[in-house]
């Protein structure tokens, strides 16, 4: 028989070992519970990478259905696509779902993966719902397109009109750049912007003749030529693809000393540009060379090594050509006393081929088979 003092010390005892066994299960509830929230954000993380990866294409459900498209992919364009580059290709799975093109024409598009891969800043949403959706029609002119005009594409309508027999499709992979890039944001950049570098796009990565440019805004692509030799081809793909012209001239006002603005220097091409086109009654500088002084000083000031100035300077007095009275014949002359500038700004394939500058005549210039070239006159798989 246990008598107080023994008693209550046994129970005290007891107390200590219920309080142990208690506030363990506390601990490992409290650490289970930890641990579960832990792995359930590390779930919702990975649901959010994959919404924020996928979720233009409204896969957020089934990884399977992203490695069939991609595996589809591989197959049409005859490529090993790196897990890297997946969300890249994804966005040509709208050119396989769009009920409005012909097979012919979606072989056609499917040339565009090495654009898809290089232009990194490029609004995939918008230009997943564009190439989804888009139709093709080959028309007459009505009476209020101009005769110049060969094609032209209705980001409202979502549609492409072409007006001239286009056998070899340089007008159909024109019109399409616009229907990928173009949108709300993109619709604000200058006209002969826009229409240079989409051209310029559709030459290098399309074109066996990739340097001479005659018919279409040959121009405007010298312009863009120029812009990439001030401020170097990224910046002027990034504006292109998020609509800013402002990173142009932004860069361009922290190296310029003239007293005139990037802009104001940049607005007198667009004004070149609409009086060519529309014959209007803007006024151009009277000198040309203020134009181009003014631009000497920015180049140099970006570009204090000078390395490839002898490219910059030959496209920059090649744009002088639409302060003329006559833009063609003072670019035809010119090219045919200084030969063609062979250089590639866009097309990372066309780069690796063509490594150092050159130039050459219109007789001996060089002619170039690009992947893309190759898989748009592809007509079946």
């Amino acid at each position: 028989m246990l008598n107080y003092n023994e008693g209550q010390l046994h129970a005290n005892k007891n107390n200590q070992k219920e309080k142990k066994h208690f506030f363990s299960c506390v601990k490992y509830i409290i650490i289970f519970t930890i641990l579960s929230y832990v792995l359930a954000s590390i779930g919702n993380t990975k649901k959010d990478e994959e919404v924020e990866s996928f979720g233009y294409l409204g896969l957020l459900s089934s990884e399977k259905d992203v490695e069939r498209i991609i595996e589809k992919l591989e197959k049409r364009l005859n490529i090993e696509i790196e897990d890297s580059k997946k969300d890249e290709y994804l966005l040509l799975n709208a050119i396989d779902i769009n009920s409005n093109l012909e097979e012919k024409v979606k072989n056609v598009f499917y040339g565009y993966h090495s654009i898809v891969e290089e232009c990194i800043y490029m609004n995939r949403e918008a230009a997943y719902e564009s190439l989804s959706t888009v139709s093709i029609e080959y028309k007459e002119r009505d009476e209020n397109i101009q005769k110049s005009t060969l094609g032209d594409y209705s980001y409202v309508d979502k549609k492409i009109n072409i007006y001239e027999d286009d056998s070899e499709n340089s007008v159909l992979l024109h019109e399409g750049i616009h229907c990928m890039f173009y949108n709300n944001q993109t619709e604000k950049l200058p006209k002969s912007f826009t229409e240079g570098v989409t051209e310029l796009l559709t030459k290098e990565y399309f074109s066996i003749d990739p340097f001479y440019i005659q018919r279409k805004y040959p121009y405007e692509v010298a312009y863009i030529k120029m812009l990439c030799e001030i401020v170097g081809t990224n910046l002027v793909l990034k504006a292109y693809s998020i609509g800013d012209f402002t990173l142009i001239t932004d860069y361009m006002d922290q190296y310029n000393s003239t007293g005139i603005s990037s802009k104001e220097i940049l607005q007198m091409y667009e004004d070149a540009f609409e009086k060519i086109e529309d014959k209007s009654n803007i006024n151009l500088p009277i000198d040309k060379n203020i134009v181009l002084n003014e631009l000497d000083k920015i180049y140099m000031g970006i570009h204090s090594e000078l390395k490839e100035y002898k490219a910059y300077k030959y496209i920059s007095r090649l744009t002088m050509c639409i302060y003329e009275k006559d833009p063609l014949k003072f670019y035809s002359d010119f090219i045919k006393e200084n030969g063609i500038l062979q250089k590639a700004y866009f097309s990372n394939e066309l780069q690796a081929k063509c490594s150092s500058i050159t130039f050459k005549s219109t007789e001996t210039r060089d002619k170039i088979l690009t992947r893309g070239k190759q898989f748009s006159i592809k007509q079946e798989i």
